[in-house]
Order: C-alpha cells, then structure tokens, then sequence
C-alpha cells in the first residue's frame, strides 16, 4: 500500500503536468487508431478494386442503311463474337458474366439519365444507329494479370472495334490508394516515436520527483524491485489514463468517422465501420507504453 501511494507522488507534486501527459497521450494513441484503421481498411479495397473488373468490347458499328435482314444477320455475328469470348476465357468463364447490350438496350439506360440526348440521336434516323455503340459486357474477379490477357484476345477478334476496362479508369485512384496507405504508416511510425520519446521524458522527471523517497527506501534496505516500483508505475499511471482517454474517444466518435469517410466518395461507401475492440486495443496500448516507458528509466532512478 506504501509503494502504491508512492507511485501517486508525482501526481501530487506535479498533478497538472501529469494529466496533460495523459491527454497527449491519449490523442497520439487516437490518431494511431484512426490512420491503421483507414489504413487496414484501404486494404480490402484495393483488392476490390484489383481484381474486379469490367471489360467492355465495342463491337464494330453496323451500317446507317442496313435492312431487317442485315440485323438479323448482326444479331448472328454478335452471338458468335460471344462464343468466342467464352471459348477465350477458358476457365475464368465461370467466375465472371458475359452480357451482350445493343442499341436499343444501351439508349435505354442512356435514357434514364439524358433524356434529352437520346431524343436527340432518335431524331437522326437510320443515321444515328452508327452512332449507337453496341458491346459485350465481361465484369467479375480476374486472376492477377488474366484481365491484361484477355483484353489483348478481344483486341484480336474480328468484329471488335476497340476494348476499354475499368482498370484503366481505377488506374490512378489505386496508385493513389496506395500511395496514401504509404503515407499513413509513415505518420504512425513517427506518431509512436513521438509518443513513446515523450513518455520516456516523463518517467525521467517523475523518477526526479521520486528522489527523495528512493533514499528513503534505500535506507530501509528496500530491494532493487521495490526501489522500481513507484517509478514504473507512476508511468504506467500516466500511459492508463492517456489509453482511457483514447478509447473513451474511439467509443464517442466511431460511428462518425465511419459516415465521414463513406461519405467522401462511392469508392469508400463499402469501407468497414470503425470496430469496438479498438477502443480495448487503444487501451492496452496506453498501459503497456506507460509500463515500458516506466522501466527503461526505472534503473538510473534506482541509481541516483
């Protein structure tokens, strides 16, 4: 109970200084939290958007002056290119969905949201089918690089004109994803550093503040350990109280980081809620910087 008491001598002497630690701590330990969770949830994204996705083969445009027959005739060819397709596709068939969307199909989806330029096209006449495109849809999971592989065959193919894909519209967002993932585990390597330089800062000065009773100790023939114990956990104090802070925030303000970031783009609107276990992580994290903060001082402490 001596030792206990012991332990609380800075916070005493030096209450004012003790509990702004513990704040320091606590917002450090918070914004850890954020950035691994940002960071962690980037993850599955990025294999999202990597894996899955959506190839589109424009098929060469049919004649303004085609007849009834002609079409028939397109319809034919159209179903043909997609056999090929599958036959191309090979076993990775089955994990996508091939979806063929002609004219009439595609101005009406288009319709939905421009109205005005789908009338706009109905009003060239037989002119505006050569304008209308016509594709084969192809979206799933890909093995790495089969997507590259089957682009390059569809490029091949008589009757596709040209090939587009959403890797080549996600291109920059992903490099950007990435380079933002780098970037956050750069700051919370040098948020722990910070964090950790400042706690081992504290437990010099409450083992300053503990002087007095170390001599004290000393002269009771009190052993090594014991001689350690108030300053450890005077640290381990400090390093609780900032965890408590931190997960008491995480509790608070979880579901509102989880609708801020969803809400910055429909990338993210899949993006994991914030966990409840953090807030215990954070917690744990607290107590043991504090104790680890505690012991490497705790020897020169013993010495003085």
């Amino acid at each position: 109970m001596f030792l206990l008491k012991l332990s609380f001598r800075p916070w005493r002497l030096a209450g004012i200084s003790q509990v702004s630690s513990a704040l320091v701590v606590g917002l450090l330990l918070s914004m850890m939290g954020v950035f691994y969770w940002i960071q962690s949830g980037l993850t599955p994204l990025l294999d999202q958007l990597q894996s899955d996705e959506v190839i589109l083969a424009y098929l060469t445009p049919s004649s303004p002056s085609v007849t009834l027959s002609d079409e028939q005739v397109g319809e034919q060819e159209d179903q043909k290119i997609m056999d090929s397709i599958r036959v191309s596709l090979g076993s990775q068939a089955e994990r996508v969905e091939i979806r063929r969307v002609n004219g009439d199909q595609f101005l009406g989806q288009l319709k939905v949201a421009y109205p005005e330029l789908v009338r706009e096209i109905l009003d060239l006449g037989p002119e505006g089918k050569a304008v209308v495109p016509r594709y084969v849809s192809i979206s799933g999971s890909f093995a790495m690089g089969g997507a590259a592989k089957v682009i390059d065959r569809l490029k091949a193919m008589n009757g596709v004109d040209s090939v587009a894909s959403s890797h080549q519209r996600f291109e920059q967002v992903v490099g950007a994803f990435r380079a933002l993932r780098t970037f956050i585990a750069v700051v919370v390597i040098g948020l722990g550093i910070a964090l950790i330089t400042g706690l081992v800062h504290l437990a010099k000065t409450n083992a300053f503040l503990h002087r007095e009773s170390l001599s004290v100790l000393r002269q009771w023939g009190a052993s090594g350990t014991l001689m350690r114990l108030p300053s450890i956990l005077s640290c381990f104090w400090v390093g609780a109280l900032g965890g408590g802070f931190a997960a008491i925030g995480w509790l608070l303000a979880r579901s509102w980081l989880g609708l801020r970031v969803r809400n910055l783009s429909p990338l993210m609107s899949q993006f994991p809620h914030a966990p409840v276990s953090t807030a215990a992580f954070l917690l744990l994290a607290g107590m043991l910087l504090g104790l680890m903060a505690g012991l490497s001082t705790s020897s020169g402490a013993e010495e003085r």
